[in-house]
């Protein structure tokens, strides 16, 4: 009867051990799945960004007669005007299984370019001191696909179009002489009648544009809520003027720009 009782009390501790590690196994998957069902739902959930950053614009003179290319009156072939933006996005999950998104938003964009003009004349001089100012609203439409590492990192490229409205342009300028006469203005960028100078437009036509269309690339880095991006954005020409109808012989200024933002997601 001793061996009996003994044997069958060492059977009862196996099986509660067996038991036991049953349900820690069990346990075990159940904590391994639900934190990838979170991850997963981390990864494609819809999230709003707000950003703000650095931009930079430039224009480039693309006239055909290499020998007469100049950005408006700066004496330059390209500038490159510098400024700041404000962002907002929202991303649409376009699966649950897979991290890809559609963002749509808005980019208030300010940049500037100011340059100075010194020319002598047969025993005068005569000083300038100009200013660009560019204030346009822009609608971007991306597609972006998140990389996710389990440390909360991430890695988001994208490339989209948008749609930019100039709502502000303005040419500033300070004139001085040695004759001690002085002369200061601002030039609507978009309207012709501003304009005194025939070489720029006609008196019917626009010089730049109000509505611009171009397309963006680029990569977003993020740790869990806070973002990084990096982008490049090209756009139709600024402005355009055809000196002769249907003929190469126009003066366009094509426009592209590069951004650095920093942003949060929520």
């Amino acid at each position: 009867m001793k061996k009996i009782a003994t044997v069958l009390f060492a059977l009862a501790l196996v099986g509660s051990g067996v038991q036991a590690q049953i349900v820690s196994s069990k346990n075990s998957r159940v904590t391994v799945v639900k934190q990838k069902k979170e991850r997963k739902d981390y990864n494609v959930k819809d999230y709003n960004r707000l950003s703000f950053g650095l931009s930079t614009m430039k224009l480039k003179d693309t006239y055909y007669d290499k020998s007469d290319r100049e950005v408006f009156d700066t004496e330059e072939e390209s500038i490159r005007m510098k400024g700041f933006d404000v962002n907002y996005l929202h991303g649409f999950s376009l699966t649950q299984k897979i991290p890809l998104y559609l963002e749509v938003g808005g980019r208030l964009t300010f940049d500037t370019y100011k340059w100075d003009k010194y020319r002598e004349y047969y025993g005068s001089w005569f000083k300038e001191k100009d200013r660009f100012n560019i204030l346009s609203l822009s609608v971007p439409i991306n597609v972006s696909y998140k990389y996710t590492f389990n440390n909360g990192l991430y890695i988001a490229p994208f490339a989209g179009i948008h749609f930019r409205l100039n709502l502000l342009g303005q040419w500033k300028y300070e004139t001085v002489n040695s004759d001690g006469h002085s002369h200061d203005g601002t030039i609507n960028l978009f309207k012709a009648d501003d304009y005194d100078d025939d070489a720029f437009c006609e008196e019917d036509e626009d010089p730049c544009k109000r509505f611009q269309f171009g397309g963006q690339l680029g990569v977003n880095f993020g740790y869990k809520a806070w973002n990084m991006g990096l982008a490049y954005y090209l756009d139709t020409p600024f402005y355009k003027y055809d000196e002769v109808s249907n003929s190469k012989e126009d003066f366009k200024y094509k426009a592209s720009g590069i951004a650095l933002t920093v942003g949060y997601n929520f």
